[in-house]
This record gives structure tokens, sequence and C-alpha cells, in this order.
């Protein structure tokens, strides 16, 4: 199943890709290698959820701010190749997730991040490389 339909079939609607600003660019391509720059949970040029993991957000929202990232990337992947059926392979994906000093515990930094890459992850993509780094300070 392609990306596209699997988006569809999940009743799943990206956001509109955040607009560039200053020096920051959504996404650079290189040949057929397309890198996509951070992005944060921001809607409509606005935070959506500001805070620590473990502190002012549960690991719910976590898992809610890291999956609404994950759609905003992907956003910016279809406006950059125009159809996300055009993805052969994702090769690298790096999450951060801020969260208080001593809690939560390393598995629910993992499960925010992970839930960034579930949306659309079609099975037409092989398996890739996930590349996970946690700060908690």
């Amino acid at each position: 199943m392609s990306a596209e339909a699997r988006l569809k079939e999940k009743n799943i609607t990206l956001p509109k890709p955040a607009t560039p600003m200053a020096n920051y660019v959504g996404a650079v391509r290189v040949g057929n290698l397309l890198f996509v720059s951070g992005h944060g949970p921001v809607r409509d040029g606005k935070a959506t959820m500001r805070g620590k993991l473990g502190k002012d957000l549960s690991v719910e929202e976590g898992y809610q701010v890291a999956r609404d990232v994950g759609l905003s990337l992907l956003a910016t992947v279809r406006a950059n190749l125009g159809s996300l059926d055009k993805v052969r392979r994702v090769v690298k994906v790096l999450g951060m997730v801020s969260s208080a000093e001593g809690s939560p515990t390393s598995w629910s930094r993992s499960s925010a991040r992970a839930s960034a890459s579930t949306p659309a992850r079609p099975s037409a993509w092989p398996s890739c490389r996930w590349v996970f780094r946690s700060r908690s300070r």
C-alpha cells in the first residue's frame, strides 16, 4: 500500500507545511535525496505545546506532540516532492524529546518519539535505521 493511500485509509490529513522564515528552510533536495530540517510542535506559526515530558506534559501528551511533529515532517516532504509516494526509502529519523530530569523512563521518551514515525509508514518503504537521541535537561 502506498504512503498516500495509507494516509487516506487512516483518515489522516496533513497540516499545511510551515512557512520558511529567516534562514530556515524546511527541506533541501540534493540529487535524489531530500534532507528535511528539524521540526517542532508548531501549527499556523504558533507552538501547539510547550514544556518538558514528565513535568509539564504527560506521556500521552508527549505522544501526541511527537505524532503532530511527524505529520508536519510528512507535509514538508509532500510539499517538496509532490507526493509521499515518491519516497523510496527513509534513511534516518532523529527525534529529540525534552524531558524533566529523572522522569520519565527512557521507555516513555522512546514511546513518544516512535509515535512520530507511525502514521504513514507504508509497507512499500523498506525498513530504515531509526536513530533517536534524548535530552533530559
